[in-house]
């Protein structure tokens, strides 16, 4: 009987604790001083990218990879904004994130459909490199 007892309130503490827990956020979505100052993006070659992109995907047909079927729809519907200033990567050491320097291209949450924020530096990467941080950014939404 007492054994009884004692499995049983090791299962009610077990199932008890995980309505304990909480969301995590996970991705390189600093939420703090990149935040400031954004401007919509609408035009040039950081949104042109987008478009190429989401050509890309189409091409690879994404849609029908398990994990992926939302991918076109992150890369084609996220707003895109243009931060004030650079910042640093605070810990982010991933090289498709940022440079040598220790700075960021671009940041997004971990989330559906989150907002995509570039910073100024990423207005020097070329095409190819665009889409290819575009489709980056994608991943950690879809994902």
């Amino acid at each position: 009987m007492k054994l009884a007892k004692i499995i049983l309130l090791g299962a009610l503490l077990i199932s008890g604790s995980t309505t304990l827990a909480a969301v995590t956020r996970v991705g390189n979505g600093d939420n703090g001083k990149d935040l400031e100052g954004l401007t919509p993006i609408t035009s040039g070659k950081i949104s042109t990218s987008r478009e190429r992109a989401i050509e890309r995907l189409k091409t690879l047909h994404v849609e029908g990879v398990r994990g992926l079927g939302t991918l076109i729809q992150e890369v084609e519907k996220t707003t895109l904004y243009m931060a004030d200033k650079d910042v640093p990567a605070d810990g982010d050491k991933d090289s498709t994130h940022g440079d040598m320097r220790g700075y960021v291209y671009a940041r997004t949450f971990a989330e559906p459909l989150a907002a995509t924020r570039f910073f100024p530096m990423a207005q020097d990467l070329s095409s190819d490199q665009l889409v290819a941080l575009q489709i980056h950014e994608g991943l950690h939404r879809a994902l």
